[in-house]
């Protein structure tokens, strides 16, 4: 039996301990034999070995099979890898996505099913699991929720296109991506049956003017200006008053995130040993400011931008700026939303507590993203650009945004049946500039 490891750790040769050779071990012991392995640190033709990858060709070259057999490898282990590998160099909190969603597809039944044998059927195995009651590895009653079971169909689409890019690939094709002639995410929107709910304007209104809301200026300030720029929480959380907030509060810049790894890393450090999900809970009352780091990569490139608000925002924000100052005793405060001894907010405790505002309020739960797909569809409505939208959400496309983000509202289909009745029944548009009563003409007598 033969298998291939890969080294965590620099190369154990004294004389290369501090340069970047890597080594590789190959197991070669028999059932019920005495364990031997064969260590190498170059490849066949003796260059040293630089790299992880090397490492890995070289093992493969020797045993002569490619990196990983697709034959032998099972799901487990192909997730494993990947995460291992970085996950395709994606940033550090979509890896912390990644690596959650892992541990609950290596719990289910299809973690142990061979890549070659993987078929869209485990998929809906997968789904099914994550839906039954009693699975969820917190112990709390029910399956889990239709977000989470998103983000593990979009994580396992992630990992088996990995596998198909191999060399050559792992499987012959990526079975939890769509099928073709349909849309990338369809079977995500089976699993959530549809895209979620978004508020309309009412909505909006009656939430930011409920008592407990508007009652409280950090709440109001807080969701007031989330929706007013459509930002991701993440980035919202990390707005600081400083390089962030204008002076007179009517321009947000976004240059950092307080993100779920950055959270993670937080707790991890105030709390020393002991590890999620088992032994005592951890306490974000140990926080402490030496602890806490910030995200200056953004999900992408274009989410480096500055947002406008309108002057009710701008108003709200000096009013939240004037009250840290007042508890404080005039100091400044780094973040614009913390909580009252400065730490960070818990972007988990927060999603309850916009959980609970919203049902106090007499509105639908949509959650944080539903908040900012509300921003680019109200916005739409109201006829704004779509490429501002996209500019003020941080998009790379958009594409982006007209696809995943606005949604068709009443208002905007009873817009394109009174433009259908003015260019069926109506005179030729002159009151657009003429443009269309010259093309017409122009194409008439040509």
């Amino acid at each position: 039996m033969t298998d291939v490891e890969r080294q965590r750790g620099r190369c154990s040769v004294a004389g290369h301990r501090e340069s970047t050779c890597w080594e590789f071990r190959v197991e070669l012991t028999a059932p019920g034999g005495q364990r031997r392995q064969v260590r190498r640190h170059t490849d066949g033709s003796g260059r040293r070995l630089a790299t992880k990858a090397d490492a890995v060709r070289a093992a493969a070259e020797l045993v002569g099979v490619g990196p990983l057999d697709r034959s032998k490898v099972t799901l487990r282990r192909w997730l494993t890898t990947w995460l291992d590998e970085g996950c395709g160099g994606v940033d550090p909190n979509t890896v912390y996505g990644y690596r959650r969603a892992v541990g609950r597809i290596v719990r289910s039944p299809v973690a142990d099913v061979p890549l070659s044998r993987l078929s869209r059927g485990h998929v809906e195995t997968l789904v099914a699991w994550m839906a039954t009651p009693g699975v969820r590895e917190d112990g709390k009653p029910g399956g889990y929720a239709r977000t989470t079971i998103n983000s593990t169909v979009i994580a396992l689409r992630a990992a088996l296109g990995a596998a198909l890019d191999r060399d050559p690939p792992l499987v012959p094709a990526n079975v939890a991506a769509a099928r073709p002639g349909r849309r990338r995410d369809a079977l995500v929107r089976k699993v959530s049956s549809g895209v979620g709910p978004l508020w309309t304007q009412a909505h909006l209104q009656r939430f930011l003017d409920s008592s407990r809301v508007r009652g409280d200026i950090r709440l109001y300030a807080f969701y007031r200006s989330l929706f007013a720029t459509g930002a991701r929480v993440s980035e919202h959380l990390g707005l600081a008053w400083d390089g962030g907030v204008g002076a007179d509060c009517r321009v947000l810049s976004y240059r950092q995130a307080w993100t779920a790894a950055d959270q993670e890393r937080a707790l991890a450090l105030a709390n020393p040993g002991q590890v999620a999900g088992s032994g005592p809970r951890r306490s974000a009352r140990r926080v402490k400011p030496e602890h806490v780091s910030f995200s200056e990569e953004l999900k992408t490139p274009d989410s480096v931008r500055d947002v406008d608000v309108d002057s009710g925002t701008a108003c709200a924000l000096r009013e939240l700026r004037e009250s840290q100052r007042f508890v404080r005793g005039g100091q400044n405060v780094g973040l614009v939303f913390a909580q009252r001894d400065g730490r960070p907010y818990s972007y988990k405790t927060e999603a309850k507590r916009f959980d609970a505002l919203c049902h106090a309020a007499g509105v639908p739960r949509i959650g944080f993203h539903g908040l900012r797909r509300t921003n680019a569809t109200l916005l739409e409505e109201a006829r704004v650009p779509t490429f501002v939208i996209e500019r003020r959400l941080g998009h790379t496309s958009r594409s982006v945004t007209g696809r995943r983000y606005i949604d068709l509202t009443p208002a905007m289909r009873r817009v394109a049946v009174e433009a259908l009745t003015r260019i069926i029944d109506g005179p030729l548009l002159d009151d657009l500039g003429g443009g269309l009563a010259g093309n017409v003409s122009g194409a008439v007598s040509s």
